[in-house]
């Protein structure tokens, strides 16, 4: 199942995939991050495997900016023109990055759910 969705997404997005040269691993003898996250827009492209985030140039798969966030991206977002990028990881906190340098603009922490509400529900 893994392999045919990796063939589906080279398949859908040809060229605009970076070559695996890119790709970050882990440790000296720990198997690769996986790609847990991929936006590709035009002429950019997000990827973020484990704690590493990528820009990269989707045409010719160019490393334009890196960044260890020391934490796993669970959840990656862009806007329409590629200039912001957010991330959350395992800390629950919300970081938006600008596109060129990956430079951090803001950082808020995620709110967690309110309590529940005693003797309403059983």
């Amino acid at each position: 199942m893994e392999i045919t969705w990796l063939v589906i997404l080279v398949v859908a997005l040809g060229p605009s995939l970076p070559p695996p040269q890119h790709f970050k691993r882990a440790p000296t003898g720990m198997p690769p991050y996986p790609v847990t996250n991929l936006v590709v827009g035009d002429p950019y492209a997000v990827l973020a495997a484990g704690p590493w985030l990528q820009l990269l140039h989707a045409s010719s798969g160019e490393l334009l900016a890196e960044e260890d966030t020391t934490l796993p991206i669970r959840v990656l977002a862009v806007d329409e023109s590629f200039e912001h990028i957010v991330t959350t990881a395992d800390n629950k906190k919300l970081v938006v990055r600008q596109r060129e340098g990956l430079k951090v603009l803001s950082t808020r922490c995620a709110h967690p759910p309110p309590p529940p509400i005693q003797g309403l529900c059983s």
